[in-house]
């Protein structure tokens, strides 16, 4: 244990004082500046700073923990113990210095003598992933599942259903005329069809969806489906059967959302899947419209000058109100279409995530460039879209 050498005896007592320090903590105060006691008179209405007066009384804490830990429903094997301490604000270097010392000390004490005593019930202290989460903070323990995450993919099977649970922007789900007093601009959507089911399955205190990229409310999802990862937070159960979980999730949803489940994973995926949706390859096909009649030969050309181009891509008009407003870069690596009639074509595009791509069909005044609609010189639009494929980067290594 350091020791502290740059406190007056009288610092100490006043720092005691101010910390409103147990017998046990001013006791290790005490031996960590070198004196045979530090002594103050104190406070009866306030818990220890450091140990919320818990030292001391270990055996007697301890029967509160077997008390919230016997009201646990499932079968549980490990644990692992969390100790928050907030340090006081308005402390100088020094003493910050002192406090970390005292709280990393009361930290381990406190694992070391609450853990062996849960581990004589034939629990395992494990840190990494363990069935239980016991965390200790100003006096108050709490009992909590790990979080567990599943990554997959999901289709979309049915037009108009958002991705994300979508309230209106006018009356915040209270209703209204503009939402038609429903609270929400569209009844359905991806996350909920997922996370339900599996929220349901493990009695968890939520779920929450993070998905691998976006799609307007109109594009399909079919293909190998898009990446996603749901997070579990504290769940009551812990289930290991993706399959079981899948026909939940499927079932629920009745075609109209259909998952398949790869595995289990961990936070940091979040993060990789939200990084690599704005750089994999992503494919779509879908239908063009055109105002005028279109000639075979310029849409065959066309065709060919728009593959592998780099966009300048101002936010499009239809979303300037939820996106900042800048101009973004996105690869056009295949543009392919197919002649229906004189007013319509069929088009496969292979682009870089992000790309908008009902844009770089109409040129959305000029905001994306280039375009189809300028390369032809004539009016155009997608009247229908559908996700076929997204490549992450990674997809054989991840067994996506």
């Amino acid at each position: 244990m350091n020791r502290v050498t740059d406190f007056t005896e009288q610092e100490l007592k006043e720092y005691a004082q101010s910390l409103n320090l147990c017998n046990e903590c001013t006791g290790t105060l005490a031996e960590i500046s070198g004196l045979n006691e530090v002594t103050y008179q104190r406070r009866s209405d306030t818990l220890c700073m450091v140990c919320s007066d818990v030292r001391g009384r270990y055996a007697q804490f301890f029967e509160q923990v077997s008390k919230e830990l016997n009201s646990v429903v499932d079968d549980w094997h490990s644990f692992r113990i969390d100790v928050l301490i907030r340090s006081p604000p308005n402390l100088d270097e020094k003493s910050r210095a002192l406090f970390q010392t005292l709280k990393e000390g009361f930290k381990r004490e406190f694992k070391r003598e609450v853990g062996s005593m849960i581990e004589r019930s034939g629990k395992v202290f494990d840190p990494v992933n363990p069935d239980l989460l016991i965390n200790f903070e100003r006096g108050q323990l709490t009992i909590k599942r790990p979080a567990q995450y599943l990554e997959g993919r999901y289709l979309k099977l049915f037009r108009n259903i958002s991705q994300a649970t979508w309230v209106c922007n006018n009356c915040y789900g209270n209703g209204c005329a503009e939402c038609n007093y429903k609270g929400r601009h569209f009844i359905a959507s991806v996350e909920e069809f997922i996370t339900i089911p599996i929220c349901l399955l493990y009695n968890a205190e939520r779920v929450v969806f993070h998905a691998g990229g976006r799609e307007d409310v109109d594009v399909l999802v079919v293909g190998k489906g898009r990446p996603f990862v749901v997070e579990v937070v504290n769940p009551a159960r812990r289930i290991s059967d993706l399959k079981a979980i899948e026909k939940a999730v499927n079932e629920y949803s009745n075609g109209i959302v259909q998952i398949t489940l790869i595995g289990f994973t961990d936070s940091r995926r979040i993060e990789e899947l939200k990084r690599l949706a704005e750089v994999s390859t992503k494919e779509y096909r879908g239908i063009i419209k055109f105002f005028e009649r279109v000639d075979l030969n310029k849409l065959v050309e066309a065709s060919k000058e728009l593959s592998g181009i780099t966009l300048e891509q101002q936010t499009p008009w239809r979303v300037k109100k939820r996106r900042a407003d800048k101009v973004r870069h996105k690869k056009v690596y295949s543009f392919k279409v197919e002649y229906v009639d004189d007013y319509t074509a069929l088009f496969t595009v292979v682009c870089q995530g992000g790309t908008y791509v009902k844009e770089f069909i109409s040129g959305d005044d000029g905001r994306t460039k280039p375009s189809v609609s300028q390369i032809l010189g004539i009016r155009c639009k997608c009247i229908a879209l559908d996700l076929v494929g997204v490549d992450m980067g990674n997809d054989e290594k991840q067994g996506l």
